[in-house]
């Protein structure tokens, strides 16, 4: 499945080519005009990363960079005009993964995007690798698959008598 990029910019071109370039570099996305919109909308679904103006109405992208770090933990870069030095350290400082400047050079921000994203899943990557198939005599215990075997007869499970069988 596609990896979900939330696009937030007052500016209503911007945001309708960022996301054509994003989907066009194989991501799904969603747009928002304000901070508070993009927030709403990342409650009902958690996007995987951020593209976010600084320059907003209402609550600013460096305020909004606060709510989506504490409530979604996601990565946020910041796609703005700003082009004072202070704002880039600002805003890295505050914790934005990355700052880019308008006008955008699409295929620069698509790759930023990907590095962002490969180095979060890295970073997060804290999952138990998926256990390996248990052979006990003829008993065969596939937790991946979630079958069981016995010789060569399958054999029908619950998912709570598969949960027991395979603790045990």
């Amino acid at each position: 499945m596609a990896r979900h990029i939330l696009i937030v910019d007052d500016d209503t071109l911007m945001r309708r080519s960022m996301s054509l370039h994003m989907e066009q570099s194989g991501f799904r996305t969603s747009t928002a005009a304000s901070a508070e919109d993009a927030l709403a909308m990342a409650r009902l679904e958690p996007p995987d990363l951020v593209l976010l103006d600084v320059g907003l109405p209402g609550i600013d992208g460096l305020e909004a960079l606060r709510y989506f770090q504490r409530d979604f933990n996601v990565p946020v870069i910041f796609v703005t005009a700003r082009r004072r030095e202070l704002d880039t350290i600002l805003g890295l400082e505050l914790g934005a993964d990355d700052y880019v400047l308008k006008p955008v050079n699409f295929d620069e921000l698509a790759a930023r995007v990907k590095a962002v994203l490969r180095r979060t899943d890295r970073a997060g990557n804290t999952t138990l690798p998926e256990p390996k198939t248990l052979v006990v005599g003829d008993l065969v215990i596939n937790p991946a698959a979630h079958t069981v075997d016995v010789g060569s007869t399958a054999v029908d499970l619950t998912a709570k008598e598969f949960a027991v069988l395979q603790t045990l």
